[in-house]
């Protein structure tokens, strides 16, 4: 079946794709295929390059002008950060909906369609996320059968993030971005913001979107675990500054994230350990 066969069997949802990447030659083409073989498309596939140095725009080059979406891709100038790169995507969308992948994650192929009926459903809703997880090539067939959802409150998320940034859809004209000034924690800000001016944020239950490589303790940012808490702390800090949370209740919220440090800590520790032996 040729491409345009393809696209005339698939429905396009008004839904854009924004795709950071930097240095991401070698997991880009897998991110943006999970995008194409979706059973429901995109409208447009916008991939931001933030400076990057290896061969990454020679690869994303080679899906300019696909019949299945529009794909744009942004070649920026300086390195300024995953949350400058999405805000500028985001600021060249077209659509009612925008969904966030990054360049070493990939969605399954229902993702798009589950979420968006979703939306269709709940029309009042400005976000939606679902599950993401660690994924083979077997967990990548789950069943197409629709998912429950739960909703989680600014308070709750307070307590724990539940949402991944490649398992997130939002409505494009909302008004929160991505803080430029945190390079870690940023996608837990800009949950926190909706969730605060928006209400509750609904999770679907099934894992629609994922990573081959460990969340903690590999590649990513989620290696640099020292980074990562004490950008967690920071936007702790910044809802305290903004008269959102109580002096106890941002106490408490310190406390409880520095033991959920420890014990991720000691985790990756023992894990490295065990694989050595």
């Amino acid at each position: 079946m040729c491409l345009q066969e393809m696209q005339e069997l698939q429905t396009l949802a008004s839904v854009s794709v924004v795709i950071p990447c930097f240095n991401s030659a070698k997991t880009i083409e897998r991110a943006i295929h999970s995008v194409l073989e979706q059973t429901m498309l995109p409208t447009e596939i916008i991939i931001v390059d933030d400076a990057s140095s290896d061969e990454t725009l020679g690869v994303v080059d080679q899906f300019r002008g696909t019949p299945l979406s529009n794909v744009i891709v942004i070649g920026l100038k300086e390195n300024s950060g995953p949350s400058r790169a999405r805000n500028i995507g985001w600021e060249r969308t077209v659509t009612d909906y925008v969904a966030f992948l990054d360049a070493d994650d990939f969605w399954l192929p229902q993702k798009l369609a589950q979420v968006m009926d979703f939306f269709s459903q709940h029309p009042n809703t400005v976000a939606c996320g679902h599950r993401f997880a660690v994924l083979n090539a077997i967990a990548r067939t789950e069943s197409a059968k629709n998912a429950s959802a739960v909703d989680y409150s600014y308070h709750q998320l307070l307590i724990r993030n539940q949402f991944s940034t490649p398992a997130m859809v939002v409505k494009r004209d909302i008004a929160p971005r991505f803080p430029e000034h945190l390079r870690g924690a940023e996608d837990y800000a800009l949950w926190l913001d909706i969730a605060f001016q928006y209400g509750p944020i609904p999770k679907l239950s099934k894992v629609l979107a994922g990573s081959s490589k460990s969340l903690y303790g590999e590649s990513g940012l989620s290696s640099h675990l020292v980074t990562m808490e004490l950008a967690v702390l920071s936007v702790i800090g910044d809802q305290r500054h903004s008269g959102r949370i109580s002096l106890a209740q941002y106490l408490a919220l310190i406390l409880w994230s520095s033991f959920k440090f420890m014990v991720r800590t000691s985790k990756t520790f023992f894990r490295k350990f065990l694989q050595k032996k």
